[in-house]
Parts: C-alpha cells; sequence; structure tokens
C-alpha cells in the first residue's frame, strides 16, 4: 500500500512553471540519485518537463549534492560559475535552497533579478526568508493521516481490499517571490 504524491510529476509540475515563467536555461539539484528512488524520479520529471519545453539538458547544470545549507550554496556557486546565463535553479529539496538562496545574497546576487530559486517540500522557512522562495507543498500531514487510517483499517477491519492500494494526494505549485 501506497500514500504518497508522485515525485516525478511535482519536479516536472515545477519544472514547467519555471519554464511558463519565461526561464531558458534551468538548473537543477538535488541529493545523490544512487540508491535514492525519490531523487532519480525526481531528475527524471524535471528532465521530462525540459524535454516538453523545447529546453536542451545540459548535464553541466545538472548537480548532485550532499544535504545541507554549504550544499545549497556551493550547487549555486558551481552552477553560475560553470554557466553563467543559468537563470533559474530548482533544488530539490529545501535546506539546499535555502543554503542557494543565502549565496546569492552573500554574493549580492538579487534573486529573482539574477538567478530565480525554486523549492521541494515548502518548509516553513521558506515563507519568512526575503525574498520568500516559490516552492513544491507536499501534502506531509494528510499522507501520516491517511497512511494510519489504512492500516488501521487492515488490523481491526482486515480491509484485504485495501491491499496494493495506491493513493496519490498530489501537491501544489507554490508561487511566491523568488521567481
Amino acid at each position: 500500500m501506497v500514500v504518497s504524491y508522485s515525485n516525478r510529476d511535482a519536479a516536472y509540475a515545477m519544472t514547467m512553471h519555471l519554464g511558463r515563467l519565461g526561464y531558458r536555461k534551468i538548473a537543477f539539484a538535488s541529493l545523490y540519485s544512487v540508491h535514492n528512488d525519490r531523487s532519480q524520479d525526481r531528475l527524471q520529471g524535471y528532465l521530462a518537463a525540459l524535454d516538453q519545453l523545447g529546453l536542451q539538458a545540459d548535464p553541466r547544470i545538472i548537480l548532485e549534492t550532499e544535504r545541507g545549507l554549504g550544499a545549497g550554496a556551493e550547487v549555486m556557486a558551481r552552477v553560475v560559475q560553470s554557466v553563467p546565463e543559468v537563470d533559474a535553479l530548482f533544488c530539490a529539496g529545501d535546506v539546499l535552497a535555502v543554503g542557494a538562496l543565502f549565496e546569492c545574497q552573500k554574493r549580492g546576487w538579487p534573486v529573482p533579478g539574477r538567478i530565480a530559486l525554486a523549492s521541494f517540500d515548502d518548509v516553513d522557512l521558506l515563507r519568512h526568508v526575503s525574498p520568500s522562495v516559490t516552492t513544491l507543498r507536499l501534502p506531509r500531514y494528510d499522507i501520516g493521516e491517511r497512511t494510519a487510517r489504512i492500516l488501521l483499517s487492515r488490523i481491526i477491519d482486515g480491509a484485504e481490499h485495501l491491499r496494493g492500494s495506491v493513493i496519490d494526494l498530489k501537491f501544489d505549485v507554490i508561487q511566491r517571490e523568488s521567481t
């Protein structure tokens, strides 16, 4: 049984959102994808959206990294150094995005003036930094609640009809100041 959202569809939606806003050189940063299905799915969604937008995937601006603010700062610096015309960075994690934002501020780069920034997960911090960060809001609470209900139904009622069920609770693109 699975109660969740599609990482691929979410990354696709955010990349398409950036493309519709006019960004054409969209970089992507995620955690390492080896043994990480979520990172692999997010990368596939990003690549599918680039294809749909008629944009060429550039391996120089598709980066995998460790967790943490420092990793986000390093990703931002590497992306802009290797391909100066990058106009947006989509971080497949909020902590990476905040680190990238801090790096832009440290260097005096206006966000979104020099580069736009988007993220994944909508932790509370993203609303309170300046500029606030465009993100994907995921239904974390609903996932927990629905999962608990299904498990209890299986345990208490023996609800065999739920075996193998997949419940997709979707996500929302939250437009904020950073794009």
